[in-house]
């Protein structure tokens, strides 16, 4: 599958942590299927810097079978050039350009009632979520999620994980914060 640029514009910012956002993408009609993608897949941004560009991949949190629009989750990195600009200057309304999705940290497909497991530290939880999220959807499996922070203040999407343990019988989730 080749990658493919086009300009998307972001329709909602949300603020995960201190230092983390969520950006939301309403992808146009005519984009809809380049745009498809699978649970743990990412997409490229691309911006340009200097004299060139620069670009960085992005773990979608969203699930397609849960989700309407494409949720794409970015911690700041000291000295990162991408995350710094995007969060910093991403907002409702901006437009930048995005590959079409990629990335092969898929679902075992037809894994039957096997357990799933899954193991998640900080900003790891991006593809996690999404993973967790379409199995909750579109399988009978129970599910584990291991998932560690630094401390409270880290844990990216709290509330929508205590949504889902809430909802689902089949999930079973455990946090760590490890303090300094």
């Amino acid at each position: 599958m080749s990658l493919h640029f086009h300009t998307l514009t972001v329709t909602e910012v949300v603020e995960e942590t201190a230092d983390s956002r969520s950006f939301v993408f309403d992808i146009p009609e005519p984009l809809r299927s380049a745009y498809a993608y699978q649970p743990g897949q990412f997409l490229t941004f691309e911006v340009p810097f200097a004299d060139f560009a620069i670009r960085r991949c992005y773990s979608l949190s969203s699930a397609p079978e849960s989700d309407a629009l494409h949720k794409v989750t970015v911690k700041r990195v000291p000295d990162g050039r991408m995350s710094n600009l995007v969060i910093d200057t991403l907002q409702k309304g901006s437009e930048i350009s995005v590959g079409t999705p990629d990335g092969r940290f898929l679902l075992v497909p037809d894994a039957g009632r096997r357990p799933l497991c899954l193991y998640a530290g900080g900003s790891g939880i991006t593809p996690v979520i999404s993973l967790m999220k379409s199995a909750l959807v579109t399988t009978e499996r129970p599910i584990l999620l291991v998932y560690a922070n630094r401390d409270e203040a880290s844990v990216i999407f709290r509330d929508e994980l205590a949504a889902l343990d809430r909802k689902s019988t089949r999930l079973n989730s455990s946090h760590a914060t490890l303090s300094r």
